[in-house]
């Protein structure tokens, strides 16, 4: 299995106490992972400098002021503004060479579900999940409504500070992309389900250090935000006659096992078990004339 993901942000007028994207700090982090990734909200940059030589053990960094737009500080926090409509496209794969099946994102049909396992169908522009002949294109609102997350300026529940919102705070969401061809009685047709689950109570940070002027200036980008953890599962099979024989055969020993299991509980430890027995044992009554006519059908055969 395979997956791509192709991000980026609309801008939508962010608020004033939101700073906007376009200041040349990355909003997803990091960038080459293949199956994770970070959505920023809450940015804190922090600029230090050596004063000392950095071959002095006591050497340490110090915080250096910095112009920063019309702010003049050496520590600057910022808000990532309309990071709810950061834009994800997934391009997805399946192979299984056991089975002899290949898919791509454009060729399955899928469906895109919320937290309660119910297939969402109103998805507004520009959002498109498991239309063939198109890539899975949905925003971050999108995904947090699906996980149950109406805004993200809810209260976390974090075991750090429990009044901490997940805007602040950051937050772990499992995207999962399960496959199946077992829809319908033709295994070729494979689909797929598109689902979001949160990690309650948890939040997430990444720090990424930069050096400008390696070893005496160094930038701290402290990134705390969604944390994407994309999974990939499902379960693709085909007909095969011994598994089948196998299954029949365990099934019938299965079933002799709970027989027995059965008839010893009712015939010798359940209340009733003198009832069950006649019922289960019965003793014919043998009369003159059955022995007679038994003893002329043994001479016959003789």
């Amino acid at each position: 299995m395979s997956l791509i993901i192709v991000s980026r942000i609309k801008p939508r007028h962010p608020p004033s106490l939101f700073i906007p994207v376009n200041i040349g700090i990355k909003t997803s982090f990091p960038s080459l992972e293949a199956t994770a990734m970070l959505a920023a909200t809450r940015v804190t940059i922090t600029n230090m400098f050596l004063n000392c030589s950095w071959l002095n053990s006591s050497c340490q960094f110090s915080n250096e002021n910095d112009q920063f737009g019309s702010y003049n500080l050496s520590s600057y926090t910022f808000y990532v503004g309309d990071i709810e409509h950061f834009t994800l496209m997934l391009d997805h794969a399946i192979i299984t060479l056991s089975v002899g099946i290949q898919r791509n994102a454009l060729s399955l049909n899928g469906k895109f579900l919320n937290e309660n396992g119910q297939t969402i169908t109103n998805l507004q522009s520009p959002n498109v999940v498991g239309q063939v002949g198109h890539y899975d294109v949905v925003e971050l609102i999108t995904l947090l409504n699906a996980a149950g997350i109406q805004d993200l300026d809810e209260i976390s529940g974090s075991a750090n500070n429990g009044n901490e919102t997940m805007r602040y705070a950051g937050l772990i969401l499992m995207v999962v992309l399960e496959y199946s061809n077992t829809v319908s009685f033709s295994l070729q047709n494979v689909e797929y389900t598109l689902s979001a689950r949160i990690v309650k109570d948890t939040e997430f940070k990444a720090v990424e250090t930069i050096y400008t002027d390696y070893p005496r200036n160094v930038t701290e980008q402290n990134r705390h935000g969604i944390r994407m953890i994309f999974l990939q599962t499902g379960a693709l099979g085909k007909f095969d006659f011994q598994v089948l024989l196998l299954n029949c055969v365990s099934g019938l020993g299965l079933l002799a096992v709970a027989t027995v299991i059965v008839d010893i509980l009712m015939t010798l430890i359940m209340p009733q078990r003198k009832t069950y027995q006649g019922y289960k044992y019965q003793i014919p009554e043998f009369t003159y004339r059955g022995i007679y006519c038994l003893l002329r059908l043994v001479i016959r055969v003789i």
